[in-house]
Order: C-alpha cells, then sequence, then structure tokens
C-alpha cells in the first residue's frame, strides 16, 4: 500500500461522550482507523498492548480529564521510548494562556481549543502526520538501527575482519575495517563512528589504549558505543575491558548472533541516550518559551502598572501645578490689596503727620498765648490746667510722631547694605553724649560683627535699647554692656544693664505697642519704644526677647542673620 492509500491510525483520548461522538465522526470520514480511550489510564493499558508496528500515528488528547490529566499523559508519552515518537494534539474547551503552558511545557507537538473549525483541525491533523511519516523511526524494529549504524571493526586478525564483515553487511550495517590500533585512530578522526568492535590484545596501539582515547570524548554526544572483544571470556579480561571505559565484552567464539544482539542492543543504548538527550534541550527550549511568555506577560503588567502610575502622578502634578498656580494668584491679589493698605497706610500717616499735628499744634499755641496774655488774671489753678492741657497735647504730638515712624518700619525701610555695627554703635554714643554724661552712665561693649542691614533702623534699635537701659536705672551710675556672639545661621547680640529690672509675666506685654508697666510720671514715654525695636528686628529675619527679673537688671537679646536676602 502506498502513502497515498496508507489508512492512519489515530487515537483519541476524550471523556466527554458528546465531543467524543463528534471527534469521532470528523476523523472517519477522512478514512482514519479510530480508537477511543475514555481516559488517559485507558489509554495507556491500549498503548501497551499494542503490537510493534502497530501502534497509533497520532494521539488526540483532551486537557481537561479526569484522573490522570491531559498533558501529564502526554508528558509520561514523551518520556516513553516506544510512544515518544507518536505525534500529540492537545485539545482544550478553554482557550486560556495557563491551559495552553500547561501543555507546552509536557512537550505536546501542537496545541488547539475545541471550538476550532473541522477544516483546521483536518489540515493540523494531516501537518502532524506528514512531518512524522518523515521523520518516523519505529524503535520496536532494531533492523533499522543496523541499517542506519557505521561501526569500526578493529582487529589484527584479517580473517576475523573478513568474518565480521560478511555477517554484518547481511543486515545493511556500514562497516570499517583497521588491522591496527594506529589505523584505527586515523579513521576515528576523519570518520564518525556509533559502535567500535575493538579487540582486546593487538600488537602496539592496543584495545585498552584505543579505549582511552574513546573515553575523552564520553562529554560529547558524537562518541561511538565500544564492544570489546575478546579471545577468553575471563574474569581478568572482563575487568580489563571495564576499567578502560568499554560498554560491553563479548568472546570472539561467541555466535555470530550473540555478537549482533550486543551491538543491537549497544546502538540501542546509543539512540535512546542521544534522543533523550533531544528531548531534553526540546523540554528545555518549550520551558524557555513558556518562561520567557511568563516573563513578557509580567513585563506587560509591569508596563502598564507603571504607565498608570505614571498617568495618575501626572495628573497629581498638574492637579498640585494647577493649585499653585492658584496660590500664586492668590499671592498676587494679596500682594496687590497689601500695596494698596500700605498706601493707605502712608496716606494715614501723611495725614497724622501734617493734619492731625496742625490742630495740636495750634491748640498748644493758643493755651501758651493764654497764658502769657491773661497771666495776672488767672489763679494758680487755671496756670495749672493750661499747663497740663499744654503738656498733654506736646505728648499726644510724641504719640503722634512715634507711631508714624512705628508705621514706616517696613513701607520706608532703605535697602540692605554691608554695614559695621561697630560704627553704628559709635554713632549711637556720640549723639546720646550729652545723656551718657548727665546720668553718669558707662557704656563697654564686646567686638561687633559687620552685617547686612538697614543702617538708620539699627541705629534706632540700640539707641532704644540703651536709652531704655540708661532711664529705667535706680543705681548711682548706670552699667551698660553690649555683646555679640556668632551662632549658626545668625549672630546674638544683647544689651545688659544694672537697672530696676522687670517682673517675668510683663516680659511679653512690653513689646506691646503703647503697654506701659510704669506710670508716666515717674518714667517718661509713650510706650511704643520697645515694639520698634521689634519691628526693626523681624524686618531683619530676626528676634527679641528678655530676660529679666526686678532689682536685678534686664538683658535684652535679639538676632540678626549673618545674610540677609532682603
Amino acid at each position: 500500500m502506498g502513502d497515498e492509500e496508507k489508512v492512519y491510525n489515530i487515537m483519541m483520548v476524550e471523556d466527554s461522550e458528546t465531543h467524543g461522538v463528534v471527534l469521532r465522526h470528523v476523523l472517519e470520514q477522512q478514512g482514519w482507523k479510530v480508537t477511543w480511550a475514555n481516559n488517559a489510564e485507558q489509554a495507556l493499558e491500549l498503548l501497551s498492548s499494542c503490537k510493534a508496528g502497530n501502534s497509533p500515528d497520532l494521539i488526540i488528547i483532551d486537557f481537561h480529564l479526569a484522573g490522570i490529566r491531559g498533558d501529564e499523559l502526554c508528558r509520561h508519552l514523551k518520556l516513553n521510548i516506544d510512544t515518544r515518537g507518536i505525534p500529540t494534539l492537545m485539545l482544550t474547551g478553554e482557550d486560556d494562556e495557563e491551559s495552553h503552558c500547561h501543555g507546552l511545557e509536557s512537550s505536546i507537538d501542537d496545541y488547539l481549543p475545541k471550538h476550532t473549525d473541522d477544516d483546521i483541525l483536518v489540515a493540523k491533523i494531516k501537518s502532524l502526520l506528514l512531518k512524522s511519516r518523515e521523520s518516523h523511526v519505529s524503535f520496536g524494529v532494531g533492523s533499522w538501527l543496523f541499517r542506519h549504524s557505521r561501526v569500526l571493526a578493529v582487529d589484527d586478525n584479517p580473517t576475523y575482519l573478513k568474518f565480521l564483515e560478511e555477517n554484518l553487511k547481511k543486515d545493511g550495517i556500514g562497516i570499517d575495517k583497521a588491522v591496527s590500533g594506529k589505523e584505527a585512530l586515523e579513521k576515528m578522526n576523519k570518520n564518525r563512528y556509533d559502535c567500535i568492535l575493538l579487540d582486546l590484545v593487538m600488537p602496539g596501539i592496543g584495545g585498552i589504549e584505543i579505549c582511552q582515547k574513546v573515553l575523552d570524548k564520553r562529554n560529547s554526544l558524537e562518541k561511538p558505543m565500544v564492544l570489546m572483544l575478546t579471545a577468553h571470556e575471563d574474569n581478568e579480561d572482563m575487568t580489563r575491558a571495564l576499567e578502560a571505559g568499554a560498554d560491553d565484552f563479548v568472546g570472539k567464539s561467541s555466535d555470530i548472533s550473540i555478537i549482533k544482539a550486543r551491538i543491537n542492543a549497544l546502538l540501542r543504548r546509543k539512540f535512546i541516550t542521544e534522543d533523550n538527550q533531544r528531548i531534553f534541550e526540546e523540554l528545555k527550549r518549550k520551558e524557555m518559551e513558556v518562561e520567557r511568555s511568563r516573563i513578557e506577560k509580567a513585563a506587560a503588567e509591569t508596563k502598564a502598572l507603571l504607565a498608570e502610575k505614571l498617568l495618575h502622578t501626572v495628573e497629581k502634578l498638574e492637579e498640585e501645578i494647577e493649585e499653585r498656580k492658584r496660590m500664586e494668584l492668590e499671592i498676587k491679589n494679596y500682594s496687590r490689596v497689601l500695596e494698596l493698605s500700605n498706601k493707605e497706610l502712608e496716606s494715614f500717616a501723611y495725614v497724622a503727620s501734617h493734619d492731625l499735628q496742625e490742630p495740636l499744634r495750634a491748640v498748644s499755641g493758643f493755651l501758651q498765648l493764654v497764658e502769657k496774655r491773661y497771666k495776672n488774671k488767672l489763679d494758680d489753678k487755671g496756670k495749672d490746667f493750661i499747663q497740663r492741657a499744654v503738656s498733654g497735647a506736646k505728648r499726644m504730638q510724641e504719640m503722634i510722631n512715634n507711631l508714624l515712624t512705628y508705621s514706616r518700619i517696613t513701607t520706608r525701610g532703605k535697602s540692605f547694605e554691608l554695614q559695621s555695627l561697630e560704627k553704628i554703635l559709635d554713632r549711637v554714643l556720640t549723639n546720646m553724649s550729652p545723656t551718657i554724661e548727665q546720668k553718669n552712665a558707662v557704656v563697654t561693649r564686646d567686638p561687633l560683627p559687620e552685617l547686612f542691614c538697614d543702617e538708620s533702623q539699627i541705629h534706632r534699635l540700640f539707641q532704644n535699647l540703651i536709652s531704655n537701659a540708661i532711664k529705667f536705672c535706680d543705681q548711682p551710675q548706670p552699667l551698660i554692656h553690649i555683646s555679640a556672639q556668632e551662632q549658626k545661621k545668625h549672630w546674638l547680640l544683647s544689651v545688659k544693664d544694672n537697672g530696676i529690672g522687670i517682673d517675668p509675666s510683663y516680659h511679653q506685654i512690653i513689646f506691646k505697642i503703647f503697654q506701659r508697666i510704669h506710670g508716666k510720671g515717674k518714667y517718661p514715654g509713650t510706650g511704643i519704644g520697645l515694639p520698634i525695636c521689634q519691628k526693626i528686628v523681624e524686618r531683619h529675619d530676626g528676634k527679641i526677647w528678655v530676660e529679666s527679673e526686678p532689682g536685678k537688671g534686664s538683658t535684652f537679646f535679639f538676632t540678626l542673620k549673618t545674610q540677609m536676602l532682603k
């Protein structure tokens, strides 16, 4: 029967009655013989009972079988020497990646979902049958190995070599001959052999040395099998042959059928070893494909996750940018409002310095004129009233001037320039020299630094603190000391005195505008000097505070930054 007329034997392993009937009908329409196994166990039993040459040409396996699953059955078939050459086609009701991966890992030849069109199914089966026919090897027929194997016979007896050649050629074995170890090695270097029949004892290079040369190729699949030929089958010869690396041994006196059987066994072992290696490499390749598929899937999922996170981050950044823009717009609006407020404050300051002071000057002037013209007509009480009114007008005028100064610390401040605090203090002490001499005060100081600051405001700061130190002193000689200490990001300066001191409960109150803790009769002033000092220090990004107790003097501390950015 020619190839065109061959009736293929198809085994299908399917536990679904409905799908099994449909599949068998499709296969039988192609003229193929169909064997149906309901489960994997039955399929293995049928395969084990097949005689040589009667194995199925193709096995169709359902993935989801009860008991032994389809991929497990396929793996079992591929590891069995009698069934590994049979092509397998996996069918599953679920076209999912997990089933596909399990199938590939079990070394199936192809994979289709059950809902595949009948024409495509038939075409796939024909393709598998064609490839199987082109590369098929019948593991049950040892003669195939003989007909396709090449043997080198090495013996120093030409008669025995001729005997081997005549008998092995009858079975189609290609045989080369060598009458010495040297000739054998030369042929081995030029040609590839599947098996070497090697005489144990020869002149020159003997069987042991040649066997060791073959042993050097043990890591290669190209190595031939070695059947050692011995004249005497004693234990000593057998031990020498096996220790030299021979795969088997046989006596020269043995029947030729025994020698052929030993050669057949060695060739089968070599073929199985090579085929196992091929299957292992194929399994490894498919495992790598599956692993690569998993890695690509994981990479795609990771990429999608990162893309999602990136999109979320971009959206969040856009929201933050919008929020910043909104805040910047609000800051601009606040700045505009603040600018208008400052202008209104300056307008108020102008009114306070001119319009408000003018009526005060008029009141004070008229009262003084009344006192001068009607001095003789006023009694002592009237004169006292006029003096009090004039004094109140002057104090009111002083408060307005100080309030004007307070409001202009921020709006009329000068830009910061590098200034020597030593020189600023010198000018302050020069201006205050009459008061210092009058009060017999002593002012000492440590070396002071150069800093970026508003020179006129630092001048007023020193002046107010030294003036307070002199004013609030009940000692015969006021003692005042100015010190400076460099710290990490700023300078810490202090003005220490030996005055009356301040109760701790007032340490915060004294920096509030118009807040006085002493009567105006005992200590003159408007209560705005220390608030001005605080305003100046805050404009220089610093802080000011006091450490004091009643009767123990006071130390006013304030900080000035090493580098000013304003």
